[in-house]
């Protein structure tokens, strides 16, 4: 590991130091608010000593643990992230008392308040142009027996899907109080980047044991209508005192699967097909911050699943390990072939066109040789394995058209005829070739709706929410054809454009591709508009990064191309500090201010990567150095800085930061 910040001496103290004396009396303060009874009586979430657990939503969760309000207001009240902010700090926790919806649409439908959905098994918030906003709370209670001044949050985040608005995504809060104008943003949560969120968050103040607080996310609303309103999802939600949690919070095997993994408590279980090899498998999963497991995620050690359930023990950093069971259900495979369907006896072109929704959800669909659907069908839900075949996918031109099983392994999709949506809520895996020859709209709640190699012609791709193509994935547009990202954000490797192939951004949208090849010409590294592109048209951009990790980028221009370790304007602050404060000039090391030691974060390094890309270290004789861990109560690490507090009672002693860009 390079080190790369000047050693910064850490004062004597006393037993008579503020920050002991402060410590005390918050302690002092503790013991006699819990000896008084102040606390909460209601079935909160219980916050113990191994955490929460995972918090799935098999059906409507209690309104003294999940809660949501209706947000009176209009639609322009909230414009950007500081307004939204502002509007939070009127919000009571008491007055967040309402019991959630229910709905069963997917992509859920929209209404005032945050909503349990029951074809989901999640929290949903998608809320009408009639209010403000929509909100979800959760209610917490410390049972840890002790205080807590770090708490580890960690979810899945579903959504955002068509349409825009003025804060992307979801923001989130969290208040010891309830009161109003007591609400924290919590900043890895203030996103909508979609995935497993996990951040360790550190209090404002030490939440006292028995005590309650407070988690709220809010989504603000937009002028948009029906489909085009923006909707989110929460699921599989834990909490935990930063250092105690162990939970599994992901699981999978990387199989064609029925759905992801259902963690219930301590129990998960897949669906698989029936027949699967499960004797050599590799899963991989997502602990709790600092927690181990007695089992390797994502090999090379191998599992033999075919005798379940299976035992996965996780141990905290600080506490009693847990057991997790993981069961494996083996689902029925139905194969489809180009066999006539009733309707249709005398098709004999180019593949005949069997309805693809076969049997109940519990099956899967498996190619055995060249499948087109029918134009009646509207779609299908069942998730289809190509194995090695193709499956053309026609409307019949016109008609309406839902693609929302998962088309996972190996072969080759064809979309011809318009009116057609990729959609639902499980991500497309399959890999091969796609050819899209018509408009299709891309509306995956979650992962990609095209992935491959995949080819334009005549085409017009629509995104309807983010992130909807394959990062590995190359796109190639044939004149005539365009990519029409509505406003949305999007990354996939490679785009080659003909003449006349165009990319139409909508209001804002931002396409990131590698490599961009025009009419034959490679495209330099740079940001191309409608102002300076013929090809762009809209008021968004498409983005060529330059090459290299974004430190060697950062190094070329500022540093001379130099290492993190060197010290490239002899200012005393090596490359790598200055890279991650964010200086493009000349830098100053921090110093000791009332006992803690900044060092402020420009944003090149996001505050999650402590201790992979940068890490607070001690010494006491400037040869030994060691980790502050996540969880240290003298560490606090946000996005706009990572601040260290210097412990009392050493006569000597030196930290520093450790950077590895």
């Amino acid at each position: 590991m390079i080190m790369i910040n000047s050693r910064i001496p850490m004062k004597n103290s006393h037993s008579d130091h503020p920050l002991g004396l402060a410590l005390r009396q918050l302690a002092l303060a503790t013991t006699v608010v819990a000896a008084l009874g102040l606390c909460t009586t209601q079935a909160a979430i219980s916050v113990g000593a191994t955490g929460s657990g995972v918090q799935a939503f098999p059906s409507i969760p209690a309104n003294t643990a999940w809660s949501t309000m209706t947000w009176t207001g209009a639609v322009g009240d909230i414009t950007d992230a500081t307004s939204m902010d502002a509007a939070v700090q009127t919000l009571a926790a008491s007055s967040i008392n309402t019991t959630l919806g229910s709905s069963a649409t997917n992509p859920p439908s929209a209404n005032a308040i945050a909503r349990f959905n029951s074809t989901l098994l999640a929290l949903q918030m998608r809320p009408t142009n009639t209010v403000k906003g929509c909100v979800l709370m959760a209610t917490l209670s410390n049972a840890t027996g002790g205080g807590i001044d770090n708490l580890e949050i960690s979810y899945d985040f579903g959504g955002p899907a068509a349409g825009t608005e003025s804060v992307a995504g979801l923001r989130a809060y969290y208040s010891l109080t309830g009161s109003t104008g007591s609400w924290t943003a919590i900043p890895a949560f203030c996103t909508a980047t979609t995935g497993h969120l996990q951040t360790v968050v550190p209090l404002s103040s030490t939440w006292a044991n028995a005590a309650t607080m407070y988690v709220l996310w809010v989504n603000d609303t937009t002028a948009l209508t029906g489909n085009n309103v923006l909707f989110t999802t929460l699921d599989n939600v834990s909490f935990a005192k930063a250092g105690t949690a162990a939970a599994i919070t992901a699981f999978n095997f990387g199989l064609p699967a029925y759905g992801p993994a259902t963690i219930a408590g301590t129990a998960i279980s897949l669906n698989i097909p029936a027949g699967t090899d499960v004797t050599a498998l590799t899963p991989t999963f997502t602990l709790s911050n600092s927690a181990t497991c007695d089992k390797v995620s994502g090999g090379p050690t191998t599992y033999d699943f075919s005798t379940t359930p299976q035992t996965y023990t996780v141990t905290p950093e600080v506490g009693t390990p847990v057991a997790y069971t993981v069961t494996v259900n083996f689902m029925t495979v139905v194969d489809i072939s180009n066999t006539l369907t009733p309707w249709e006896p005398t098709n004999t072109g180019a593949g005949v066109r069997p309805n693809v929704v076969v049997g109940t959800s519990g099956n899967f669909g498996r190619l055995v040789g060249l499948t087109q659907t029918h134009w009646g069908s509207g779609g299908f839900t069942t998730p289809l394995i190509l194995n090695g075949n193709t499956l053309i996918l026609d409307s019949g031109g016109g008609n309406t058209a839902n693609y929302a099983g998962p088309i996972s392994g190996a072969g080759a999709v064809i979309i011809q005829n318009n009116g057609q949506t990729i959609g639902g809520s499980i991500g497309n895996t399959y890999t091969g070739t796609t050819s899209v020859k018509t408009v299709v709209t891309l509306n995956k709640s979650s992962g990609n709706a095209l992935c491959g190699t995949i080819t334009g012609t005549g085409a017009v791709i629509t995104w309807a929410a983010n992130n909807q193509i394959n990062d590995a994935s190359s796109v190639t547009l044939a004149s005539g054809s365009s990519l029409a990202l509505a406003g949305h954000t999007e990354t996939f490797a490679s785009l080659t454009l003909a003449t006349g192939a165009s990319v139409n951004t909508g209001p804002g949208g931002v396409l990131t591709v590698t490599n961009l090849t025009v009419g034959g010409s490679v495209m330099p590294s740079d940001t191309y508009t409608s102002s300076n592109s013929s090809f762009v048209t809209g008021t968004g951009s498409v983005v060529v990064p330059a090459a290299g990790t974004p430190y060697e980028i950062w190094a070329a221009t500022n540093a001379g191309g130099q290492t993190p370790s060197e010290d490239s304007n002899h200012d005393g602050v090596q490359n790598g500090v200055a890279f991650f404060m964010g200086m493009n000039g000349l830098a100053t090391n921090p110093g000791v201010v009332n006992g803690k030691v900044t060092w402020p974060n420009g944003g090149n390094i996001p505050s999650s990567a402590y201790g992979t890309q940068f890490v607070v270290q001690t010494s006491t004789d400037l040869v030994n150095w060691v980790n502050v861990l996540v969880g240290d109560l003298n560490l606090n690490n946000t996005s706009g800085s990572v601040v260290y507090t210097l412990p009392t009672g050493e006569t000597k002693q030196f930290c520093r930061l450790s950077v590895t860009p």
